[in-house]
């Protein structure tokens, strides 16, 4: 594709985008043609990307298959590195409708496809027609796969064929290995300096400023830091630690249109883990970023460098308190071979075809969760979205089963939301069936904001009797160890309400969903010692720890268990490992529930 079509595409998308271009209102009947959808698909199938690009937005938008229309041309703008309009057009399918399981399968396909085509260049036949037929069988399921893949073989041959020949003209930029621009002191000053080793170039010291120099304290071997308030802070290699702007002076100068790995070891001691950016930038401003976060001390990020890159940085996002050993934290960066990139992609697109299948189960699963919650609920009461909000679908049926079947004295929710209407709701129909006293939740946020949208809920749906939505600010708190968390302020409150349900042993329900992990490590730990603090000993308490799918929470269990078996407190661990985010269940002093 020309740059002049590519600018002329981007111009009239961006136009359509001032318009309004009908996308949130009902399509204007103009003539189209009725056969340029299976035209488009045949011209994918065939791998024909240069008819596919030269398909106008104007076309697109006025076709009444156009959500289709749009993935299609997407895929050829894909192939043909025309990444921004791709994306654009992308967004619109998805707004006009495409699902994420035809979004997923064009995606996965043009992976496909350029694995065939970067098999082919190292003469790698058996591998290149793999991936030719996987890609036409994932973008078109049903097809004539092998019919199909010759074709497109012969097709992406050719294309690579021409493009091989254009590579075979002199060219005067160099190549290679990672080329070096060292900075001299008197350009910038900056507060810390990493060692990097790069391929084939040896090793060099970068530089890193912060966008928050107040928060930290750059020692010669140590960097500290102290966030306000647990919010996010950058290292960045920029003179003014600003990664929107370009680096006015570039310490680093990499070959654009290049595959590169970024790798290496952070020595990071702190209450959140640190996350590794990558930023380019072209035409003045940051053009792509790409994160991973650092596991166990150790990051890995494969990328490859844009056409148009102009300049490149590199971050690193720390929140909370902490510090880096600046000795121990070495950086490695080299240039990936054809060899590397196609087995790294292909164990990234194996994981992504099985992902795939994955969501589109777990999405039906979702889905039949939704349904049952909405009946549960009533039609005096509407659920809210629950892709804006904390918990899965399944989590609050799970939530309904285990009130139902259990008779709760009292239920506490760490971290409010719409499981606090399911709950609510929940209570008012016990109430309801058994002609007693109503049980009240106690739910509690950090933050005004959602403390009240909660309410609003509660209050719209006419539960305010059976949900009490308290506002506790994140407070100092520390074990008898004197290791310090920031936790809810909770404890007077909750005494208070276990007080309220007299002296006898009383069935208690928790609800772990709170506070965010951005917190700090282990954040939700202080849920289960401030719970025992305000109870009695012999009191049946259920903790349900919410998000189980994720490391922190089960450390965060297997530190209760611990405490528990300290205490010599009973108790039985059951885990829901087939929810979409998984939950875990610690049923305390369960042999006295019996009654």
């Amino acid at each position: 594709m020309t740059a002049a079509k590519g600018k002329a595409l981007d111009s009239t998308l961006r136009t359509g985008l001032d318009e309004q271009l009908e996308i949130d209102s009902p399509q204007t009947l103009v003539p189209f043609d009725e056969h340029l959808v299976e035209r488009a698909r045949s011209q994918w199938q065939f791998g024909d990307w240069e008819s596919l690009t030269s398909i106008l937005f104007d076309t697109i938008q006025h076709h009444p298959d156009r959500a289709k229309l749009a993935l299609f041309v997407a895929a050829g703008h894909l192939q043909s590195g025309n990444v921004h309009e791709a994306q654009q057009l992308l967004r619109f399918a998805t707004r006009w409708g495409a699902s994420k399981t035809n979004l997923a399968r064009i995606l996965i396909a043009g992976v496909h496809n350029s694995l065939g085509r970067a098999a082919a260049l190292t003469g790698q036949k058996v591998r290149m027609l793999k991936h030719f037929e996987s890609s036409v069988g994932v973008g078109t399921p049903g097809a004539d796969i092998r019919l199909l893949a010759k074709a497109r073989q012969n097709e992406q041959l050719a294309q690579i064929d021409v493009v091989a020949k254009l590579l075979a003209l002199p060219v005067s930029a160099p190549t290679g290995a990672a080329q070096i621009a060292r900075q001299t002191i008197s350009k910038t000053e900056y507060c810390i300096s990493l060692t990097f080793r790069l391929d084939n170039a040896g090793l060099m010291n970068m530089g890193f400023n912060s966008n928050k120099p107040d928060w930290v304290n750059a020692k010669p071997e140590l960097l500290e830091y102290k966030t306000e308030n647990n919010a996010p802070m950058y290292l960045v290699s920029n003179g003014n630690g600003n990664f929107e702007k370009p680096p006015q002076d570039q310490q680093l100068t990499l070959t654009a249109d290049t595959a590169y790995l970024l790798s290496g070891t952070i020595a990071q001691q702190g209450n959140s883990k640190p996350v590794v950016w990558l930023f380019q930038y072209a035409g003045g401003k940051r053009e792509d970023s790409q994160s991973v976060p650092v596991t166990n001390g150790r990051f890995r990020l494969a990328f490859r460098t844009l056409p148009h890159m102009e300049a490149l940085a590199i971050g690193i996002r720390l929140a909370g308190e902490g510090s880096i050993d600046l000795k121990k934290t070495v950086f490695t960066l080299k240039e990936q071979n054809n060899e590397e990139l196609i087995a790294f992609f292909e164990e990234k697109i194996s994981k992504l075809e099985n992902s795939s299948r994955n969501s589109v189960e777990n999405s039906m699963r979702q889905l039949e969760a939704c349904i049952r919650l909405q009946h549960y609920l009533g039609d005096e009461t509407i659920l809210p979205d629950m892709h804006k909000w904390p918990i899965s679908p399944d989590f609050g049926v799970l939530l309904i089963n285990l009130i139902e079947q259990n008779v709760y004295d009292g239920i506490i929710e760490f971290g409010s939301g719409t499981s606090s209407l399911i709950v609510a709701k929940a209570l008012e129909r016990a109430a309801r069936r058994q002609n007693g006293s109503a049980v009240s939740l106690l739910t509690f946020d950090h933050l005004d904001e959602y403390a009240g949208k909660t309410r609003k809920l509660i209050t719209q749906s006419g539960l305010q009797r059976y949900a009490n939505v308290v506002l506790a600010p994140l407070e100092s708190w520390q074990t008898k160890e004197d290791e310090p968390f920031a936790y809810y302020s909770c404890g007077e409150t909750i005494r208070a309400y276990r007080q309220e349900m007299g002296d006898q042993t009383r069935r208690i329900l928790v609800i772990v969903d709170g506070p965010p992990s951005a917190v700090g490590k282990h954040a939700r730990y202080p849920a289960l010692p401030q719970v025992l603090a305000a109870c009695g000993e012999n009191d049946c308490i259920d903790f349900l720890m919410d998000d189980y799918l994720r490391q922190e929470e089960q450390e965060i269990v297997r530190r209760w268990m611990a405490l528990l078996d300290e205490r010599k407190i009973k108790y039985q661990h059951i885990e829901f490992n087939h929810l979409e985010k998984k939950a875990c269940l610690l049923r305390l002093n369960f042999e006295n529930t019996e009654k």
